[in-house]
């Protein structure tokens, strides 16, 4: 759409310039375009185009903060939802465990919410494999984090429960499931409001649970949803949407590049 289409020429110009750029400031900033700039072209769809984009931002983060450091996580998190979204589940977990293991020993610290969407991401990763005990134990820790760092009725503790609840829905464990899109549903109508459509959406799910004198009898609980829809967690951990990107590159130019010529030139 127009908007897509005017944030890739914006980011186009403004890594055209930042690479031209004496200044100290401009590969770090650089690094931060091309990392957004590749979530951009991960959004059309353009995978191709985004991992080669990644991987020149996972370079110059490595080289400019060293390869511990959690922007550079990001960076390897992005790229596992790049190969998730191609199906290719390996690589994709490869960069989410590599992700993961630099959040747990960076500055930030092990509780802190961007760990809880990279194992999330993990855990949904997991889950299509399969490997049900193993998306458990990681969406549980998740909700663990988000619990601690951003209190029990953050509505990401809600994406939490809805993640746990599918997987015991999709394991036929009818009854933990119900628990948990009860405990969801309060959450969202506490900050979404009654008439929100994520209010609806949970509202659906309980409507397919069994009634709670039926939980205890296999022939009146209903079949699991099969065409559950999983709560994905698309967003990159630290580095800002691209719909917000306009106003971002304008201050790109403004801030390294203020009073360049180059930047009245298109791409």
């Amino acid at each position: 759409d127009g908007k897509s289409e005017n944030a890739e020429t914006g980011f186009k110009r403004a890594i055209k310039i930042l690479e031209k750029s004496p200044q100290s400031q401009s590969r770090a900033y650089l690094a931060t375009a091309l990392n957004n700039f590749a979530g951009l072209l991960s959004d059309q769809g353009k995978y191709v185009e985004a991992t080669e984009i990644y991987a020149r931002s996972l370079q110059l983060r490595k080289e400019l903060l060293g390869e511990g450091h959690p922007d550079v996580a990001t960076v390897l998190h992005d790229l596992g939802q790049v190969y998730r979204s191609q199906g290719m589940c390996d690589e994709a977990e490869i960069k989410f465990d590599a992700a993961i293991a630099i959040y747990e020993k960076s500055s930030l610290g092990p509780d802190h919410p961007w760990l809880a969407t990279a194992l999330t991401n993990l855990g949904l990763l997991l889950k299509a494999k399969g490997m049900y005990t193993e998306a458990s134990t990681h969406f549980q820790r998740a909700l663990e984090i988000r619990t601690e760092s951003l209190g029990e009725g953050h509505p990401d503790v809600a994406v939490s429960l809805d993640n746990l609840a599918q997987l015991s829905e999709s394991q036929g464990n009818l009854t933990e499931a119900k628990s948990l899109y009860k405990n969801m549903l309060e959450i969202l109508k506490r900050h979404r409001g009654i008439d929100h459509p994520d209010v609806a959406a949970c509202r659906k799910k309980l409507s397919k649970m069994p009634r709670d004198e039926d939980d205890t009898d296999p022939k009146k609980r209903p079949r699991p949803n099969s065409s559950t829809t999983e709560s994905m967690e698309t967003e990159r951990p630290s580095d800002i949407k691209w719909e917000a990107m306009a106003p971002y590159v304008e201050q790109v130019f403004r801030a390294v590049i203020d009073g360049n010529d180059e930047r009245k030139k298109d791409v």
